[in-house]
């Protein structure tokens, strides 16, 4: 990002409601109904991930979750955790992503943990 506020601006985003809310809607529209490669997405839901990146400056995490039924009456959870944080102008991602249960949050904080010293120990 172009400031370490402006990053800071656009993980904070993330932290609103609404902004949670307009995600959630433009996932369902895009995915809700349809089928990709066999499997249809029955439901499209998203929620907010407590995330402790400590000594970022801003951290935030979303999970994203597919409800998949592909053919009858067995349904599918498909979890997609999207985590980040700041670090100066610095914006880091972690994604992961799981079929039938979430990736556990030990391992999630441990990959960030992980990011976060690299990115610190990082000079260009």
């Amino acid at each position: 990002m172009s400031s370490p506020a402006t990053a800071a601006a656009d993980i904070a985003s993330a932290h609103s409601t609404a902004v949670l809310a307009c995600y959630s809607r433009l996932l369902r529209a895009r995915f809700a109904g349809r089928s990709f490669s066999g499997s249809h997405v029955s439901n499209v839901s998203l929620s907010p991930l407590p995330v402790q990146a400590r000594g970022a400056a801003w951290s935030v995490g979303v999970r994203i979750v597919a409800i998949t039924p592909p053919h009858g009456e067995t349904s599918i959870p498909i979890y997609f955790d999207v985590l980040a944080f700041t670090l100066g102008p610095v914006e880091i991602n972690l994604q992961a992503s799981s079929a039938v249960q979430p990736e556990p949050s030990t391992t999630e904080t441990q990959l960030l943990s992980l990011l976060l010293h690299r990115a610190e120990a990082y000079t260009p």
